[in-house]
């Protein structure tokens, strides 16, 4: 068994500024290894919980897999569909202004509960951009 050193290696201790980029590739892959195993453990069950769903999403939206987001999204409306939080209707709408869908933004805002100022202004704007500000 080999003990740990002086030279052992911390992924975010900061000796040089020239492995800056390969921290952050070194994060990357770690986060993506995670990620995966996230979603296989989900496939079978398991984590499937609001917070979960709720990374998702976000990672999905900052990865620009809409499509992913909306068939996790489904999934979540079908399994949930009286007990989801007010936190994932609002992520789900600022994914869908971030990627300037206004038809799925009302779509999700007609299926949720009441929503904080921000996400209602979100709505707001999907309606202008339709062309349907009367509603």
């Amino acid at each position: 068994m080999k003990k740990a050193g002086k030279n052992e290696h911390h992924l975010w201790e900061k000796r040089d500024s020239a492995g800056s980029g390969q921290k952050a590739l070194n994060l990357l892959r770690i986060v993506i290894a995670d990620t995966q195993m996230t979603k296989w453990m989900l496939s079978k069950g398991q984590v499937a919980t609001m917070g979960t769903y709720g990374t998702f999403l976000l990672a999905f939206d900052m990865e620009n897999r809409v499509d992913e987001a909306g068939s996790l999204w489904n999934l979540v409306l079908h399994t949930h569909n009286r007990s989801i939080l007010k936190r994932l209707f609002s992520r789900m709408i600022s994914l869908f202004d971030h990627h300037s869908m206004p038809n799925k933004i009302i779509e999700t805002w007609r299926s949720c509960v009441k929503l904080d100022e921000n996400t209602v202004r979100k709505v707001v704007r999907a309606f202008q951009e339709l062309g349907q500000e009367d509603k």
